[in-house]
Parts: structure tokens; sequence; C-alpha cells
């Protein structure tokens, strides 16, 4: 379970990633988010596909290891075992929350600049689509 620090800190990054993506698109031009907000969004999207507590279909495993390696292409790392032993209705809440968290960095990516990691994140999120089907 997050700390209440770091929960602040997880959300602080995903209001700071949204606010300047929007006035980014706003001025009609992508905004580059940083890579240490990247890979807090990434690893926290991350965190919340683990403790979810089915895995359907594997979809969520495949998404799961598709964020591990785009954080690794940004110089990071993440871990997690993947069972929380929650219901159905929370597990797919978690989904649709590291669904929302990880199109968030995708969208701050620039057109044409990191294009394994937009491959990745996109991967990444077609994934929990597919495991969102799978019940």
């Amino acid at each position: 379970m997050n700390s209440p620090t770091r929960t602040s800190q997880i959300l602080a990054a995903m209001v700071a990633i949204f606010l300047t993506t929007m006035s980014a698109q706003a001025a009609g031009k992508a905004h580059p988010v940083s890579t240490a907000v990247q890979v807090l969004s990434l690893r926290s999207a991350y965190s919340t596909l683990a403790s979810a507590n089915h895995n359907y279909g594997n979809h969520r495993a495949l998404a799961m290891q598709a964020i591990a390696e785009a954080c690794s292409i940004l110089g990071s790392n993440v871990s997690g075992d993947g069972k929380g032993g929650e219901w159905q209705f929370f597990s797919d809440f978690q989904l649709h929350q590291a669904q929302a968290t990880i199109q968030l960095v995708r969208v701050g990516i620039p057109k044409g600049q990191q294009p394994r990691i937009a491959s990745l994140l996109d991967t990444a999120i077609n994934e929990i689509n597919l495991a969102l089907k799978v019940h």
C-alpha cells in the first residue's frame, strides 16, 4: 500500500502531466514530459496493475511487461507480483486507473520522439483493453 506521501507525489505528478499536456495541446504543440515524471507515473501504473487480483487472460501481465520495458529504456525499473486479493470490481477499477495513467504519459510524448517507449505504452494500453474484456 502506498504511504500518504507517496500517494501525494504520484497525484502531483499526474496533475503535472495533465496540466502540461492540456496547455501544450491548447497551444497546438506537444509538450515533452520529464523523464522523472514519466517514470513516476509508469511505476504507479505498474504498481496498480500488479495489485490487481485477476490476470485477464495474461493481458494484464503483458501490459506490465511493456511498462517494465519502457521504464528500463528510461533508466529505471519496476517490480511486483500482481496478486492483490480483491474482488473483480476493484481489480477492474485498478486496470482502468492504470490505463488512464499510461494514457497521460503517452499523450505527453512528442510525435516522433521516444518511438520505442510510445510503442510500448500503446501495447500496454491495448493489453489493458483486452484484459478488461476477459472475466
